[in-house]
């Protein structure tokens, strides 16, 4: 019968380890994927789902691990924009000569992405004047931009500065002569070019959501709470819909647990005075990443009527996903498995072209995850309490529900 026995008892134990939820299904919280066709370079905008803190002390990390199509995570790098903005850059010359029609000759490639609007030119000599040329170059195309610039160099000014057609050219072209070969002026070199411009790269990627609230009376005030569906998500405005137009007093805040009781903090507090363009639209700029997933807004107006609240929404600016898809297939993106990634200002390296710009498909959240419960982690380890007697004792008042933590003295620290 033995035998038997623990045969069944090997079934049955089979069954519960088949059965049982994978420890992997309780480890995530939310995941969104990409289904990628051909290995490459692959970016891809975070959808708001999958921005989660990491944790309240270092909130410029992201909690995100990017899963591959055989299971093992992969490296990726988050960050916010491509530089953009007016910026100036030094040239360096690809080609410099002497031709005996076109004068002095100087090119250079432009590997930035930079729409170029003026060029500053700088002569070596002391003394000298010339006219200048200047072609642009566009893929393959050479086209004359500006034909007979003064530049010169007396009196301690040796720079001249040129506009150009404002356009991204990937090469540009100097054509340097003398002004009149009868004057007998001296044909300087160009010493440096600076091109001035505009950085074109990608702004921050923004998305206005539809936030859905809840909206109550309290204390003769206007409650509207609404759950974000990230947290940490940094949010460049809300804007609220009345019935009627709001004047009066605002808060900004969220909604924590205290003591074991909820409790509002306000983050942001302001007062609407004016009746604008759109009276029932009132915008509110927090221009800031939000702690947590909770928003709470109330309005105070006092004893005038604004009906009730129509819309909530908020435009939220979301960092980019870059990675190296090795192999075709399914690539996830999951949040709640404790990794902290840092989201860059700009790309890592910003001459990188990804092959394919993809979307992340529509988030989901995991049914079996869970917190991590304050009593499993913070349980006490140690001897069984003896309840037949003590050598000393303090009573403990303890006025609401809620988690505490109890400092004990040196003597019941060390017995």
């Amino acid at each position: 019968m033995k035998p038997k026995w623990l045969g069944f008892a090997a079934v049955v134990l089979l069954s519960l380890i088949v059965n049982r939820p994978s420890l992997a299904d309780d480890a995530w919280r939310t995941q969104a994927v990409l289904e990628v066709q051909a290995p490459g370079l692959i970016e891809a905008v975070l959808p708001p789902g999958l921005v989660s803190r990491s944790s309240p002390e270092q909130p410029e990390q992201i909690d995100l691990s990017l899963i591959g199509p055989d299971n093992h995570s992969r490296a990726f790098e988050l960050y916010w924009r491509e530089p953009v903005g007016p910026t100036e850059l030094l040239l360096e010359p690809l080609r410099v000569q002497l031709d005996p029609a076109k004068g002095f000759i100087w090119e250079t490639e432009l590997h930035e992405k930079l729409v170029v609007r003026r060029l500053h030119i700088r002569l070596a000599g002391k003394a000298s004047i010339g006219k200048i040329d200047v072609y642009g170059r566009l893929g393959d195309q050479w086209s004359l931009l500006v034909r007979n610039a003064a530049v010169f160099a007396d009196a301690g000014v040796r720079q001249a500065a040129i506009d150009l057609p404002p356009a991204a050219y990937d090469g540009l072209r100097l054509h340097l002569t003398g002004y009149d070969r009868s004057a007998r002026q001296t044909l300087a070199p160009i010493q440096t070019v600076r091109a001035q411009g505009d950085q074109v790269g990608k702004n921050y990627a923004e998305q206005r959501l539809t936030l859905t609230f809840r909206q109550s009376e309290s204390e003769g005030q206007q409650v509207v709470e609404a759950v974000l569906p990230g947290d940490g998500l940094w949010i460049g405005a809300l804007h609220l819909k009345t019935e009627a137009q709001f004047q009066g007093r605002w808060q900004v805040g969220r909604e924590r647990i205290s003591g074991g009781r909820r409790q509002f903090e306000a983050l942001f507090s302001g007062q609407a005075a004016h009746v604008d363009r759109r009276p029932q639209d009132l915008p509110l700029n927090l221009n800031q990443a939000w702690p947590g997933r909770s928003l709470v807004v109330k309005l105070d107006a006092g004893e005038r009527y604004i009906g009730a609240v129509t819309a909530l929404t908020a435009t939220v600016r979301l960092p980019r996903l870059v990675f190296l898809a090795d192999k075709p297939g399914r690539y996830t993106a999951r949040t709640g498995t404790a990794k902290g990634t840092v989201v860059l200002n700009h790309p890592g390296d910003r001459d990188r072209q990804p092959l394919a710009q993809m979307v992340f498909s529509t988030p989901e959240a995991n049914p079996r995850w869970r917190l991590a419960s304050l009593a499993e982690k913070y349980q006490l380890k140690g001897g069984p309490f003896n309840p037949a007697g003590y050598a000393w004792r303090a009573p403990l008042h303890i006025a609401a529900p809620g988690f505490y933590r109890l400092a004990l003295n040196l003597k019941a620290s060390l017995a």
